[in-house]
């Protein structure tokens, strides 16, 4: 993992997780090489581990770029991700 997710994944811990058969722990987050995909079954839920990213971000000095569009619209550094 790399040493800047690791402070994220868990802050993570600490939020709202989808239960899934094949993870009974349940997950809210996908790292793959320099892509996070974080997942929720409601927009509350979502907007909820998003605040938790961000205040990450913010503690250790990054920031993300939230180009991909998602079906919901959340807030992320004071600005609307659609």
């Amino acid at each position: 993992m790399l040493k800047m997710t690791k402070p994220l994944v868990d802050s993570l811990k600490h939020g709202p997780v989808m239960n899934l058969p094949f993870q009974p722990d349940g997950i809210n987050c996908l790292l793959y090489a320099d892509d996070i995909a974080i997942v929720a079954i409601t927009p509350r839920a979502l907007q909820r581990l998003l605040n938790l990213a961000e205040a990450d971000s913010l503690l250790c000095g990054y920031r993300f770029s939230p180009k991909k569009p998602g079906p919901y619209r959340n807030h992320l550094y004071g600005t609307v991700t659609t």
